[in-house]
């Protein structure tokens, strides 16, 4: 199945404070989640907000499509300008 539309969202709230914590202080500082019109396409919980930090997940996401003869996303864009 194709990517036509990747859409970046990035979640502050309530999986990752509650997922793992080490003595009361949540590990994960953020869950980003690629996702297409109507699947969630890849999930990674990073430890910070950082961009660099979600490119592991989304060029995997990328090398799927090119293992199975799809084409990459032509629009990829987030609820945050400033994050994509």
């Amino acid at each position: 199945m194709s990517l036509l539309v990747c859409v970046l969202t990035f979640i502050s709230y309530q999986v990752n404070k509650h997922i793992a914590k080490i003595d009361g202080v949540p590990i994960f500082g953020a869950l980003w989640t690629c996702m297409d019109s109507r699947y969630i396409r890849a999930q990674a919980l990073t430890l910070t907000k950082s961009h660099d930090e979600r490119l592991g997940p989304l060029m995997a996401v990328a090398n799927s499509l090119s293992a199975y003869g799809y084409a990459n996303p032509p629009v990829a864009f987030s609820d945050d300008p400033t994050k994509v």
